[in-house]
């Protein structure tokens, strides 16, 4: 990833923190969320974004649809489609109106597709926990701790 990133001369605008415990700051700092996955099953890291309520592009594989409505809270393109997940993402880069209109019900979706895996947690992570977890709860903190 660093080769590519000198390679493109692009290095003012990426970061790679490496592992980060708390996602929540860097969510924060998003106006999109992209995923690019060949293949998934249900993308924690797409269900935290929604959660958030971050407008998504992410691929058309495993459940992301279930997660991201197409052109509602974000947008779907076919996987391994490089000009489709650029064309997207230039879609948003120049539209803030778009852009703000997309985060649509994506809290609510990503919570409603964490309950069924939730409760297979056990009573820890029982459904009705999750529409005021921690991690909704942060999100729609303006402030970083």
């Amino acid at each position: 990833i660093e080769q590519a990133i000198h390679a493109h001369e692009i290095k003012p605008w990426c970061r790679l923190p490496g592992f980060q415990p708390d996602v929540q700051p860097w969510l924060q700092a998003l106006d999109v969320f992209c995923l690019s996955s060949r293949t998934e099953g249900m993308s924690v890291a797409l269900l935290e974004a929604g959660a958030c309520g971050l407008p998504s592009i992410a691929t058309d594989v495993g459940d992301n649809s279930k997660i991201v409505e197409d052109g509602i809270t974000g947008l779907v393109v076919a996987p391994e489609n490089t000009a489709a997940l650029t064309g997207a993402m230039k879609l948003l880069q120049g539209d803030a109106a778009r852009l703000a209109g997309l985060p649509g019900d994506a809290e609510h979706v990503a919570i409603a597709e964490m309950r069924p895996h939730a409760a297979l947690r056990g009573p820890s992570h029982t459904p009705g926990t999750l529409s005021a977890g921690p991690l909704t709860k942060r999100c729609r903190s303006p402030a970083i701790e």
